[in-house]
């Protein structure tokens, strides 16, 4: 019952913080930007026109538009503002831990997830990783093929394509990320070559 409470009490305390915060620095007149997200759901007028499924449809807010008012949400929290520097602080200064975009190094050096994930993972060119990817609508399966098929539909405009790969620092700096990694070894997903 206890966890109850404090789940219930941390879901309304968060929007009342905001409200206040947003009354006090604006006042009471115009709009709060906390209500801003309603923008996203359909007008009356464009309810009362619904005459079928379809219309029902096409009612519903996009996933950019609904991930673009989460973004505005997050952005403008005071508590987020206020308490996420913090927390951050406590994690990497106190704890040694990244979050969700940076694996934190040696000595304070800072890795880009993805940059180490592509380090680490299995070769991209991996029979299993090209059938994993083809399920994905966000990458193309095989990146030999799209980078092919890029340069054939540049050269169809008279076009040359020039490749360079550019390395990324956890490939080139791999004793900031580990002390088992050799200061003159650069790393390199395993399909690279």
């Amino acid at each position: 019952m206890l966890l109850i409470a404090l789940f219930l009490l941390t879901i309304a305390v968060v929007p009342a913080i905001q409200l206040v915060s947003e009354l006090g620095a604006r006042g009471a007149a115009g709009t709060l930007p906390m209500f801003n997200v309603f923008k996203i759901l359909p007008s009356a007028a464009k309810i009362a026109a619904v005459r079928s499924a379809i219309d029902v449809w096409q009612l519903l807010p996009h996933s950019d538009e609904i991930k673009a008012a989460e973004k505005t949400l997050e952005t403008e929290s005071v508590i987020s503002q206020r308490l996420l520097p913090a927390v951050q602080s406590l994690l990497t200064g106190k704890l040694g831990a990244g979050n969700e975009q940076v694996y934190l190094g040696r000595d304070g050096w800072l890795f880009y997830r993805p940059d180490v994930d592509y380090v680490t993972a299995p070769g991209f060119l991996d029979p299993a990783q090209l059938k994993r990817r083809a399920h994905s609508a966000a990458v193309a399966p095989d990146p030999v093929k799209a980078i092919v098929q890029f340069r054939d539909q540049l050269a169809a405009r008279g076009i040359d394509l020039v490749v360079v790969p550019a390395p990324a620092k956890s490939t080139i700096e791999p004793e900031k990320m580990s002390a088992r990694a050799a200061w003159n070894a650069a790393l390199q997903n395993a399909s690279f070559h």
